[in-house]
């Protein structure tokens, strides 16, 4: 029978507590974030405009059905804050 490998992953001391557990504080700095979006979000966004000629009118439907019943909820929270 073979013996079987620990999962335990051997760390250094180096940014790290006695249990090996790495902290935020211990990580060297985050860069600058990117000056440009990373995520093709509003990329399909367009395509899909351009492509579906039905899209963005299924589009504005479903903003003002949210809309409409986000509408009462907005009303009471007014209230409430008087």
């Amino acid at each position: 029978m073979a013996k079987k490998k620990s999962s335990k992953s051997k760390s250094t001391n180096e940014g790290s507590t006695s249990h090996g557990t790495t902290y935020v504080a211990d990580q060297p700095p985050a860069t600058a974030p990117p000056k440009r979006r990373q995520c093709g979000a509003m990329a399909a966004h367009f395509r899909l405009l351009e492509a579906d000629p039905g899209f963005r009118s299924r589009q504005l439907n479903l903003e003002n059905a949210v809309a409409r019943r986000a509408a009462p909820l907005v009303a009471l929270e007014a209230l409430e804050q008087r």
